[in-house]
């Protein structure tokens, strides 16, 4: 790799033929914007590079095939996504992740491909990468003094510069305070040029059967419609 002045030229890669065998790990890392290598000399040694395009001039990529890596470059630049939801969520006393997992169910029960992540427990690279494959975006925000945490404003912050399209967002909360916080998580989600699929689903106190059951439902129609909504 070359630097100057903070600029760099990625070279991926002479130590194996990455756009050939690895090229789907590659567009994931562009994704999340680093990628971890390790010193050959020293395997103790591992350096974290951006691939921030404020950093990264160029990409030379040395390759004897490289119709993968051109194939994933077409999706990438299309922003395509599978078909496949994807909830995010975090929760304070539970009542949130229980609305998750029960949404969840009920887009499984339709047949649809369904991951749910804590946003607390993961990178936030990585669950950027995960967005990114999912054509349903699921939002889950906790109890947080009437307004949207941290962690989940740090994400949505990071997901607009994605600048994904052709995916749908669906809004959810447990709280209880004396106001939810779906107005604010309204507000930040706004710019992200999602479709609001259904009106936010909110929940005041530990959600009871019936209001599990609302959240089953949601998912089941949440599930049905990821299912028939491919990407253009």
């Amino acid at each position: 790799m070359y630097y100057e002045d903070k600029k760099m030229i990625i070279s991926a890669s002479r130590r194996t033929d990455i756009p050939c065998y690895y090229s789907e790990w590659f567009m994931n890392r562009i994704n999340a914007g680093y990628l971890l290598t390790r010193n050959p000399m020293n395997n103790s040694q591992i350096s974290r590079i951006s691939m921030s395009p404020k950093i990264v001039d160029c990409i030379v990529f040395w390759t004897k095939d490289a119709k993968n890596i051109i194939q994933k470059y077409e999706d990438w630049i299309k922003r395509e996504s599978k078909n496949k939801a994807i909830i995010i969520y975090g929760s304070t006393w539970r009542g949130t992740e229980k609305m998750a997992y029960a949404i969840a169910d009920g887009i499984g029960s339709v047949g649809a491909e369904i991951e749910v992540i804590n946003y607390e427990n993961f990178d936030l690279e990585n669950i950027l990468v995960k967005i990114f494959e999912s054509k349903s975006i699921v939002i889950g925000c906790p109890s947080f003094k009437n307004g949207v945490p941290f962690e989940l404003s740090k994400l949505l912050y990071n997901l607009k510069h994605l600048k994904l399209e052709n995916r749908l967002l669906t809004l959810f909360t447990c709280y209880s305070f004396k106001e939810s916080p779906i107005i604010s998580l309204l507000e930040l989600t706004s710019n992200l040029g999602f479709e609001l699929f259904d009106p936010p689903l909110e929940i005041k106190y530990m959600p009871n059967e019936e209001e599990i059951n609302l959240c089953f439902e949601l998912g089941t129609k949440i599930g049905e419609k990821t299912k028939s909504n491919k990407s253009k």
